[in-house]
């Protein structure tokens, strides 16, 4: 979907509201990082990670979470571990990659 996503917004620099943001497709096909840094955002206010996530056999689902676990980690990361959430944002940015996602057919 990230390839179809950056298409449609047509740079790898967009805004949700007034937060300038980047679409960025980090190489392979799991991501681990410890710290901003590992990602080369050095700096930055929030990272996004676009993930696939499965719903419904053959439904599609568009998402928004922190990343993290409550317990433990049988699939990777810390446990009792989460990230630091920002709502606002995540409001935000899920309605803009769903508008995006109905015009590429998502």
């Amino acid at each position: 979907m990230a390839e179809e996503l950056l298409s449609e917004i047509g740079s790898e620099e967009f805004r949700v509201d007034s937060v300038r943001a980047w679409l960025s497709r980090p190489e392979g096909e799991v991501l681990y990082a410890r710290s901003e840094s590992d990602l080369g955002a050095d700096g930055a206010d929030l990272i996004v990670i676009l993930s696939r996530h499965s719903g419904v056999p053959g439904s599609p689902v568009i998402t928004t979470h922190v990343s993290g676990n409550f317990g433990q980690a049988p699939y990777g990361g810390e446990p009792e571990t989460l990230s630091t959430a920002c709502p606002p944002f995540m409001k935000a940015f899920l309605r803009v990659v769903a508008d995006s996602a109905l015009k590429i057919g998502f």
